[in-house]
């Protein structure tokens, strides 16, 4: 059968958030330390949590990658959207209307790039490639 019109399991979908949400509590936990060891301002606040966001969503491309029998960058894709409604959501219940345009286009972007680098970049370690050598 093709794997062609796959799409990821629903299974892999919750372990990527699953992955996001561990990668978002230690890197924030440590992001906070950081920031508050080196004092940083605010622009500086600013590229500490892109950084965040980028690797948060490494972590959960290459969770998703990992689990799902998809193609690769359709199980990016499919990844990336469903954090970023997960996201986005969240965000409009905490803030409401009031939510400037900047951040939005900052979070998208980075939650498809790290998600895209972690799907793509990382190789499946589940999967051999060649042939195994067995010794007798």
């Amino acid at each position: 059968m093709s794997e062609k019109g796959k799409l990821p399991e629903p299974a892999a979908l919750l372990r990527a958030l699953g992955a996001w949400m561990i990668g978002a509590v230690i890197l924030l936990c440590a992001g906070t330390l950081l920031a508050n060891a080196a004092g940083l301002g605010e622009q500086g606040l600013g590229y500490l949590s892109s950084a965040i966001s980028f690797f948060c969503a490494v972590a959960a491309g290459v969770t998703a990658a990992r689990y799902s029998r998809a193609p690769r960058l359709l199980t990016a894709l499919v990844t990336g959207t469903a954090l970023l409604i997960v996201l986005l959501t969240a965000g409009f219940l905490a803030k409401g209307q009031g939510m400037d345009p900047s951040p939005l286009l900052s979070a998208v972007s980075f939650t498809y790039a790290g998600v895209l680098a972690g799907a793509l970049c990382f190789p499946n370690p589940g999967k051999r490639r060649g042939r195994s050598r067995r010794r007798t």
